[in-house]
């Protein structure tokens, strides 16, 4: 066109035979696909910005999903001691009291504290206390494997749960 433009078109070319099955002639058809050409490569670019806006998406998901699990480890968890925590032990107690009820089997619990402890943080201090209910905490933690249940009940409580046990 008169604009310099770039214009983009597509030639079909068609054969006209005689009486014995000779190409005598054809017949040309030029159709112009410009706007086709640009709606096109439009759509091509939409489908790639699509794609890193899918794979930006699975990453974000993962990253939530890795968020999420670290969420529910801090909520169910004792962050000194790495034991279940208060709440997540009184969730665990109802279900392994209502399967114990449903299956006819014992389930046994012990609660047991560290004793003198108050006197010991007195004179050695928090962080010395801390000490000790963390080293209970790894000890509690060699016999959490399913499906006994151990937490920290509270201060220097800790609770261990033993299913189908009397």
């Amino acid at each position: 066109d008169d604009t310099g433009a770039i214009r983009w078109t597509m030639s079909s070319a068609f054969p006209v035979f005689d009486g014995r099955g000779d190409v005598i002639a054809a017949i040309c058809s030029n159709t112009d696909i410009t706007e086709r050409t640009i709606y096109q490569a439009q759509l091509e670019e939409t489908m790639v910005q699509i794609n890193e806006y899918s794979l930006e998406l699975e990453v974000q998901k993962a990253q939530l999903e890795e968020a999420n699990t670290r969420l529910e480890g801090l909520a169910t968890t004792d962050g000194l001691t790495g034991l279940r925590n208060h709440r997540s032990f009184q969730e665990r107690l109802e279900a392994d009291v209502q399967r114990a009820i449903k299956d006819g089997v014992e389930l046994s619990m012990l609660l047991m504290d560290v004793d003198k402890f108050k006197v010991f943080n007195d004179t050695y201090g928090h962080p010395e206390g801390d000490k000790v209910l963390k080293a209970v905490g790894r000890v509690l933690s060699e016999f959490s494997a399913e499906p006994i249940t151990t937490a920290r009940y509270g201060g220097e409580e800790f609770v261990v749960v033993l299913p189908a046990m009397d």
